[in-house]
């Protein structure tokens, strides 16, 4: 069968995908990485470096009081004119180098006992002893069993590529909202979830078919913020009611070795990050119950 011939179920769920293309507006701005041999500056956008540390404050720290590392920072002024992110300040992103999950929860992924979403408003100087000093926990961690995700002592500059509204994807989206929509368009073929379309002829397919005709080339293979996330396994909304309001996606970092070179961001085997808020955290700046996943 060619990609023009779709079976009736392959159509009618991109049916479905087409309705919530249409109802809903993703703005999102794709990133690519840039490697460099000499310290980024301090309120640049990055991932992994020297991390941004006013004077007079302290990095955070997990529950045992170990210091976290930068896992990546964003200036807000260095973004094109878009409506995720505030206009000003840094936002920065901190995992716990200390064990193999980076601080993970996954029984509560909103917790940051040992992750933390830090939003400075305003830039004043820089205390770069703290900052320098973070790095160095990550390029001289003692524990040789437990790796970073991102490899290489001045990490890597996060540049602008493109800025789009991003179409549905099926590993970014809650499949609650697939489900919704299909029932009021299919009344005839209720399912309870996206899974169930395997109990139709071609179901399996079906599922196959969404992977690969949804999003863009970019959405699969860029860093970003916006859009929708990326999920390896499970999205950790499904099924969870305390976590459906979670739809702005403050940042997505996927795995990437630079060319030439052993170095460069890796979750696990090739996995992805996602850093998600809901919007009303979002309009009033609170950072404080951010959920994180990687897989």
């Amino acid at each position: 069968m060619s990609i023009l011939e779709k079976t009736a179920l392959e159509q009618q769920a991109l049916n479905v995908i087409d309705r919530i293309n249409a109802q809903q507006i993703s703005p999102v701005i794709f990133f690519d990485t840039q490697q460099t041999s000499e310290p980024l500056p301090v309120t640049a956008s990055k991932v992994g470096g020297v991390p941004y540390v006013p004077v007079g404050t302290a990095a955070p720290t997990n529950g045992s009081g170990q210091n976290l590392g930068l896992i990546a920072q964003i200036n807000c002024s260095e973004l094109p004119t878009n409506d995720i992110y505030p206009e000003t300040g840094i936002l920065q992103f901190w995992l716990d180098p200390h064990e193999d999950l980076w601080g993970l929860n996954l029984d509560d992924p909103t917790s940051q006992q040992k992750t933390r979403v830090v939003y400075y408003p305003t830039l004043d100087a820089p205390d770069s002893g703290v900052g320098t000093a973070v790095t160095e926990l990550i390029v001289n961690n003692p524990q040789d069993d437990l790796y970073w995700p991102v490899s290489g002592r001045h990490g890597y500059g996060l540049i602008a590529k493109s800025q789009s509204n991003e179409e549905w994807i099926f590993d970014g989206r809650p499949h609650s909202e697939f489900t919704r929509i299909w029932n009021d368009m299919y009344p005839e073929q209720l399912i309870a979830s996206i899974w169930d379309l395997r109990k139709f002829d071609g179901g399996a397919d079906t599922l196959k078919t969404l992977r690969d005709m949804t999003g863009t080339p970019e959405s699969y293979t860029h860093h970003k913020i916006g859009g929708y996330p990326l999920f390896e396994q499970r999205d950790p909304r499904d099924g969870d009611a305390a976590l459906t309001q979670y739809t702005v996606n403050l940042l997505t970092l996927i795995s990437r070795v630079e060319s030439g070179s052993h170095e460069g961001i890796m979750w696990g085997d090739m996995g992805t990050a996602n850093w998600m808020v809901t919007s009303h955290q979002l309009k009033n700046r609170d950072f404080s119950k951010v959920l994180f996943e990687w897989s």
